[in-house]
Order: C-alpha cells, then structure tokens, then sequence
C-alpha cells in the first residue's frame, strides 16, 4: 500500500513538473536582441534615459500629404516601443486651421512639445527652442549642405541667429515646378514643355476641352483657387516674378520701410493673368478638384506644384504619363523659392532632451529616406544622397537649370514678422478676383494694399 501510494505521489509530481514546465514554456518571453539607442543616447554617452512616464505632445498641418500618416504613425509607434515610458500624442490639423489654434495656444499658454509650421511663423512669434549642442552636431556633420541652409536660421531673431530649429520636414527640391501630363499634350499637336508665358497660354488654350454647354471638361491649367489665401498667393507668385523682378520680392518695397506698390502694373498684369485665365480664355475651372488632384485624373494638361507631387503621382497615378520642367515664366524666371516648413520642438517644451530626441529619431538615416520618396524630394541626409532612389529623381535637370536662374528675394523672414499676413492679404485680393467674374482687379489690390501698409505702419510705431 504504501508503495502505491509513493508511486501515486512520484507520478502527480511528474506531472505536475510537465504541466508546469509546459505553462511556463508557453509563455516565455524569447530573449531579445539589445535595445535600439535613439539619438540622445547615441549622442551622448553614458546618457540615463529617464524612467517616469513622459508625455510629449505632437502638432503636424500635413495630413493631406500623401502617405504622411502612416509614415508618421510608424515612427512614434517605433519610438515608444524604444521607450515604453513616452507617450507621444499627435494631433493632425487642416493647414488653413493651423495659425489660429497656434494663436490659441499661445493665449493660453498650452503650446505642444514639439510641431511643425513655417519658418515665418516661427521667426515672428518666437515659437522655437534652438538646437542643443549635442543635435547641432549632427545637423553639421550628418546633413547635406543644401538642407542646412534652410535648417540653420539666417534672420533678424537675435535669440536665434546662427542656429538650428529644427530639421526640414517638407520637400527639399527647387519650388514650384511645370508638370505637364505629356499625353494630353500630343493629342493637341505638341511634343515639348512651353518655354515662354506665351507659349504657356498657347497650349493651355490647346488643350482645353468643353461641353455641348461650354463648361470646361479638360482644363488646360490647373489653377489653384482654394485652400486659404496665403495658399493661392504661394501658387500665384510664380506668375508676378514672369513681370516683376524676383530679385526684388513681391511683399515688401526695396528698402524694407513699406508694402510694394500692389497697384502697380506689375501686380495687375499677373492678377489680370488669373482671371483672364478663368474668365477670358477659359483655360481653367474653379469647379474642378484640387490643382494636383486634377492633373493626377487626367482632366488638366499643366500643373505647377512642389516636389511632392512627383512623390505622390508614383501611388496615386502610376501609368500618367507626365513630365517635368522649369517653369516658363519670362525674363524674371524666379529661382528657388523652398517651402521652408521644419519639425521644430517648443520653446516650452516641458521634456526638452526627450522631445529633441523624439525629433531627431523622426529623421533618421531610414526615415529621411522613407519622407524623401513620399515626398519625391532630395534626401536631407548625407547616407542618402547616394541611394538608389536619389540617382533616380525625374527633375534633376530642372532643379539644376532652376538653381542657375536669380534668386528670389526671401522675405520670409522680414524684419516685421509680417509675411504671412501680407500672403494672407493678396491671397485674399486674389481669391476675390478668382471667383468673381465682376470683380475689379486694381480696387481690390488697391483695398489689399492699404491694408498692407496700415500692418507696416502699426509693426513699426508699435501701435
């Protein structure tokens, strides 16, 4: 009896050694590898990590951009996996809500950890906090010449001159440049790009197509008429630089005491160029979709848009058969004009070592790639400028005889802070004109004009 009773015993324990093994075996945790560094611990050695939980807030106005979410939905889901103690709430903001919730915030003092906006913006509200040492060293030593210069700070900010605030997060390329869709094009007889403003209008007129009622069905410009004013304004620069000297600027007067002369006949000629191309030639709608997306449907023959449409033409309309070239805008051909919009971390961010480590890990060697192909930009990064992908980049031609061109006049980052007003106050003039057949171009750049002049008046009395 007793011997069955220790067999019995030995047996349970048998078992019970299997079933425990068998439970502890099904939940193992398989060793891993060593934890990735992220940037700051890369940077500074022996660097301690902190271990309380952080939470850095995330503004972004790039929603709409192609393929951006998920790019960015990766990155902080790679980051927090890293450091599971960080919480990184992104907040998505339509671009033409954007200043005014910043405004908000600074109000009530409730700015985010880290966002991205114009370098304008930020060179008139202060927003940023500048590089550390340990970023400003691989700002100069892992990024290419061409990004530096938009990423190191060249205005009149005393607080920031000579430094860095932030990485480039929008295309590096060589501005607005002419997409023509190559197909539509051939139909109407024509094997090249224009080159002149002349020719321009000629294939424009071309090949545009209407109705049995007259409505346009294939425009043969896409021209952009909404989406905010300083937007418009951004589209329609190109045009006063076929009349102005791009040299010179279009917002501000020479010598900096003033608004340019918005009434002069420089500014009609290229206003009158808009409406005359909606409501005398009819070579563009204002009932067709977005300017890029027309040219990706195939119901528009030119477009001219930043490098980010040559990105997002590959995933959303691969077999368009479309090229790309300078823009052909006369005598005063602008140069280059980047749209200089950083990933900036705040002047109050409460977790600054951690928030500059979350910006840079967003732009790492990888990432700077995965951004630059969403984009169809230049990479920022030196690793890449070597790639595959940037061997391959359709516009090289155009961007090198872009660069030979004279440069325009960057008054981004006037002495006022005022350029974003002053966009928003022609774009506004011209968004009136656009859409309204009856409208009067010189009164309303007169109307825009007053109201630029009061804004500089009111800068410099402090009034």
């Amino acid at each position: 009896m007793k011997r069955k009773l220790l067999c019995f015993v030995l047996v349970l324990l048998c078992c019970t050694i299997l079933f425990a093994g068998g439970g502890q075996e099904k939940g193992t945790t398989v060793p891993q590898g060593p934890k990735e560094n992220t940037p700051i611990e890369n940077a500074i050695p022996g660097y301690q990590f902190p271990e309380e939980k952080i939470t850095l807030r995330y503004w972004h106005m790039l929603g709409s951009r192609p393929g951006f979410k998920d790019w960015l939905d990766k990155a902080v889901n790679d980051y927090q996996s890293i450091h599971p103690n960080v919480t990184i709430q992104v907040r998505d903001i339509p671009i033409q809500d954007f200043q005014t919730v910043f405004l908000a915030a600074m109000e009530a003092g409730t700015l985010p950890d880290l966002f991205t906006n114009q370098m304008s913006v930020v060179h008139a509200w202060g927003l940023a906090q500048p590089a550390p040492g340990w970023v400003t060293d691989i700002f100069e030593t892992e990024y290419t010449d061409s990004a530096n210069a938009y990423q190191k700070y060249s205005g009149s900010r005393a607080d920031y001159q000579g430094k860095y605030l932030g990485w480039m997060i929008v295309e590096l390329d060589c501005g607005m440049m002419l997409y023509y869709n190559k197909d539509i094009l051939a139909e109407a007889g024509i094997t090249e790009p224009p080159v002149t403003l002349e020719d321009f209008i000629d294939v424009a007129k071309k090949t545009t197509k209407y109705n049995n009622s007259g409505r346009i069905t294939q425009g043969g410009f896409g021209i952009r008429y909404a989406g905010g004013p300083g937007g418009v304004l951004d589209k329609w620069l190109p045009i006063i630089f076929a009349f102005r000297d791009s040299t010179k600027g279009w917002a501000f007067n020479e010598d900096w005491s003033d608004v340019a002369d918005w009434t002069g006949p420089e500014y009609v000629a290229a206003t009158q160029f808009y409406k005359d191309a909606i409501w005398n030639w009819k070579i563009a709608a204002t009932d067709m979709p977005a300017p890029e997306e027309a040219f990706k449907l195939g119901l528009v023959g030119m477009v001219h848009r930043e490098a980010f449409l040559a990105g997002s033409l590959t995933t959303d309309a691969p077999d368009i058969n479309y090229g790309i070239a300078s823009l052909p805008i006369g005598a005063y051909a602008p140069g280059v004009k980047v749209p200089v919009q950083l990933s900036y971390v705040s002047r109050d961010a409460k977790n600054s070592d951690i928030a500059w480590d979350f910006n840079m890990f967003l732009n790492s060697d990888s990432r700077d790639l995965e951004l630059a192909e969403l984009t169809g930009s230049f990479p920022k990064r030196k690793t890449n400028e070597d790639s595959p992908y940037a061997q391959s980049i359709p516009y090289k031609t155009v961007f090198e005889a872009m660069y030979e061109r004279p440069l325009i006049r960057d008054e981004t980052l006037d002495p006022y802070g005022l350029y974003d007003k002053m966009a928003d106050l022609l774009g506004a003039a011209l968004e009136k004109i656009i859409m309204d057949p009856n409208a009067n171009v010189e009164a309303e750049l007169a109307a825009a004009k007053a109201k630029g002049h009061q804004a500089v008046l009111e800068a410099k009395t402090g009034r």
